[in-house]
Formats: structure tokens, C-alpha cells, sequence
């Protein structure tokens, strides 16, 4: 089972943020059914990546979330193992001149987190991308020794969901050795992300002169607050709703651990188009003009 201090760091996709060019497709298929021949994976891939908010004791943590309205950034400090304190939270907001992208943009970034993080200099920068992007499933693999473990994951969510390798970056977290009909395996949460989003979030910060050490989603973040006890791990499963312009989410936890998440293609927009739909339908009996041809839900 995971540990307390073990934060997940949502991808491992941080080989692109950390270190470019490997190669992380495994060597061959676990079954031995068809392999195919790509190069042998390099030892340090693994070694890569952390589960670990902070590598140093000392360090601080500065958060940041791209809204569609603000610009948003909390910092935090580990005052012992496991525990951390909340030490500032800032948000700036933001407008079509300064919308993400552009060199106005930039410029906010690099002032405010400048001013943000002062003089300090052990800092570690950690970005939210949008979870819609990122791919969450729960796997189970024969308890293999966990060398062996990566290039069983690959296999398995290539098979279930083939996804093209060299466009996105697979990362997964072993949670603990379950039984399934008698047989040992080890349950997987594994996650994947489309490279060329990493890159362009990647890419911002680096402009503004502010690398990052990290991305996360908000799924996992929640995990993370479970995980080092902020908020107890309730008995049963807790579910967390999250309410977007165009996208809502439900997770659900169970032992401070994600279990589930799904995401569902509608929001905040879609409900006032179905209300204002109603409303004007009951009104007049006609559909709304410039509504879409198929009735809202």
C-alpha cells in the first residue's frame, strides 16, 4: 500500500518536464504473445520520476492553477515528515489581454510568481493541467517482481485502450497486492496524458523564467490531502463533484485513495442553454433562436 508521505505526482509525465527522450515503451509483451522489438528501456526511467511532492526538507511548494477568469497560487511548506503547513495563497485575474498564451500572459506569470515565491530559492513549482485530458484506470497485473512491473502496465493499457506511444506519456502507482480467484496480483492506478499538452504547459512556464518541477491533477490533488491526513480518511468512500464551464468531473476515494473517476461533457454552459431552452419554450412554444436543433436534456 502506499504510504502516508508518498504524494503522487499525477503522471510521471515528468520525464518530459524533467529529463527529454526517452523511450517508454517496454521491451516486450508480459504474455509473450507477438513482442515487438523497440529498444530496451533505459534502468533510469523509473528512477525518474517521485511520488514526492519535495526532494529536500526545506523546500517550499508553490502551486499553480490556470483558470479561465485567474490566475491562482497557494505555497506550502513541510514543517516534519508527512505534514505541511499552508504558508500563502494568492490570485490574480485575468483578462482577454492576458489570456493564456499570449506574451501578456507570459509577462503576468513570470511577475506574479516572482512575487509570489520572493526571495526564496528552494522552491518547487507544480502546475494543474486539465484533468480532462488525463486518462485514470485501474488495473490488475500478476504479482511479477516489480522490475518487471512497468512493462506489464504498458502492455495492459495498450490492450484495453491503445494509445499511440510517441504522443502520449504513460505513468502509473502500484497500491497493493490484492487476490483475484485465488491468484496473487498487484492493483495498479495507472494514467495517461497527451504529450503535446504537457509540452505547451511546460513551455509557458519556462518563457517565464519559472521551470516547473512538477504537473498534477486535481483528482490526484484531493488524493494528496487524503494521503497526508489534512483531512482524516473517512470509514466508506467520500465523492467529490466539481462543476466546470464545459466539463464536470465526480471521484471517488476510498482509504484516502482514488478509486474512480469520470468525467462527464457538460457544465455550467450546458445547464443555462437547457434552462433558458425551457423557459423560452414554455413561454412562446417555439425553440429558442440560434439554440441547437436537438432538445437539451
Amino acid at each position: 500500500m502506499a504510504r502516508v508521505n508518498d504524494i503522487s505526482s499525477t503522471e510521471k509525465l515528468l520525464d518530459l518536464i524533467r529529463k527529454k527522450g526517452h523511450d517508454a515503451r517496454p521491451a516486450a509483451s508480459p504474455t509473450g504473445e507477438n513482442p515487438l522489438p523497440p529498444p530496451p528501456l533505459k534502468k533510469s526511467v523509473k528512477r525518474s520520476f517521485s511520488f514526492k511532492i519535495a526532494s529536500s526538507r526545506n523546500a517550499i511548494n508553490v502551486g499553480v492553477d490556470i483558470g479561465h477568469e485567474a490566475l491562482r497560487m497557494v505555497r506550502m511548506v513541510r514543517t516534519s515528515p508527512g505534514k505541511w503547513a499552508l504558508t500563502g495563497y494568492e490570485t490574480a485575474p485575468l483578462n482577454r489581454e492576458t489570456r493564456r498564451g499570449t506574451p501578456e500572459f507570459i509577462s503576468l506569470l513570470k511577475s506574479e510568481l516572482t512575487s509570489f515565491c520572493g526571495s526564496e530559492k528552494n522552491i518547487n513549482i507544480w502546475a494543474i493541467m486539465s484533468a480532462a485530458n488525463v486518462s485514470v484506470r485501474h488495473i490488475r497485473v500478476p504479482k511479477i517482481a516489480k522490475s518487471q512491473i512497468e512493462n506489464a502496465v504498458f502492455w495492459s493499457v495498450k490492450k484495453e485502450t491503445p494509445f499511440n506511444e510517441k504522443e502520449t506519456l504513460l505513468d502509473f502507482e502500484i497500491l497493493e497486492e490484492v487476490v483475484e480467484e485465488g491468484v496473487p496480483k498487484w492493483l495498479v492506478m495507472a494514467y495517461t496524458a497527451p504529450s503535446r499538452e504537457v509540452q505547451e504547459i511546460r513551455g509557458l512556464f519556462s518563457k517565464a523564467g519559472m521551470p516547473l518541477a512538477g504537473i498534477s491533477i486535481v483528482p490526484f490533488a484531493i488524493q494528496n490531502v487524503f494521503r497526508t491526513r489534512w483531512i482524516p480518511a473517512m470509514e466508506g468512500n467520500v465523492a467529490s463533484l466539481f462543476i466546470g464551464n464545459d466539463f464536470s468531473r465526480i471521484d471517488i476515494y476510498s482509504r484516502g485513495n482514488l478509486i474512480m473517476t469520470r468525467g462527464i461533457k457538460a457544465g455550467i454552459n450546458s445547464m443555462v442553454e437547457s434552462l433558458l431552452w425551457r423557459r423560452c419554450r414554455a413561454a412562446t412554444g417555439r425553440r429558442p433562436t440560434g439554440s441547437r436543433e436537438r432538445r437539451p436534456p
